[in-house]
């Protein structure tokens, strides 16, 4: 919501907040290939945006909170958890204080004209030492000089989704993808437990291997593998 609720689509402009969370056409991956239930749709709709990773974040901390009280979960792994989203609340608020704490209007205007005062005057200096060919270290300190202000430009809001500003859509595709392969391995460690459990019910537990997968519980498949499986980066 950094750059969608500020900028809207690339190809657009600014959209309303109704359009973001039942098409979302830049997202990746798109708001309404995420939140399917009808009920939790509307939810957001009436929450700010602001407000929206907080209640994502409790949530999460909700169902961690339940396994983990249920044994699905050890205190270290839920620590882990509670952790890392806290890691992405405090990257948010981060993200959020750069794009709301614009530079002075004053200070933008005086620092222009400055600057224009500064590259137009220096080619007449130039040319005391420079003669015919002043143009060219003219072009170099015009090109120096908004160059260096094109990046400040940048720096001020580096969300949008103009280059070289941050690809968020690129980075919340790998966060998808790599969260999606931990729901994966996660699903087949269960399935894996569940199997294991019907044949020692089954069959005679005479096989030391079979003895041996059957006393690794649910749980600590599970554990193994969360630890396997790629971890994305949540301060991003």
């Amino acid at each position: 919501h950094v750059r969608a609720q500020r900028h809207g689509y690339s190809d657009v402009g600014p959209v309303t907040d109704d359009e973001l969370m039942t098409r979302d056409r830049g997202g990746k991956p798109r708001v309404p290939d995420i939140v399917k239930d009808k009920a939790e749709l509307d939810e957001f709709k009436s929450l700010e945006p602001w407000n929206r990773p907080n209640v994502c974040v409790s949530k999460i901390t909700a169902i961690i909170e339940h396994h983990r009280r249920v044994g699905n979960l050890g205190e270290r792994a839920a620590l882990d958890v509670f952790r890392d989203c806290q890691l992405v609340l405090d990257a948010l608020k981060s993200a959020e204080r750069i794009v709301t704490t614009p530079i002075p209007y004053q200070y933008l205007h005086m620092l222009n004209i400055l600057l224009f005062f500064f590259v137009y005057s220096v080619p007449f200096v130039f040319t005391a030492n420079f003669k015919w060919i002043t143009p060219f270290p003219s072009c170099v300190v015009a090109l120096a000089f908004y160059g260096v202000n094109e990046i400040g430009r940048c720096m001020e809001d580096p969300f949008s989704w103009e280059d070289p500003c941050h690809d968020l859509s690129g980075v919340g595709w790998r966060i998808y993808r790599e969260t999606l392969q931990i729901h994966q391995k996660a699903d087949e460690a269960h399935r894996e437990a569940e199997q294991v459990q019907l044949e020692t019910d089954d069959d005679a537990p005479d096989s030391p291997d079979v003895e041996a997968r059957a006393r690794l519980s649910t749980s600590e498949q599970i554990q193994r593998a969360l630890a396997a499986a790629p971890v994305a980066d949540a301060a991003l």
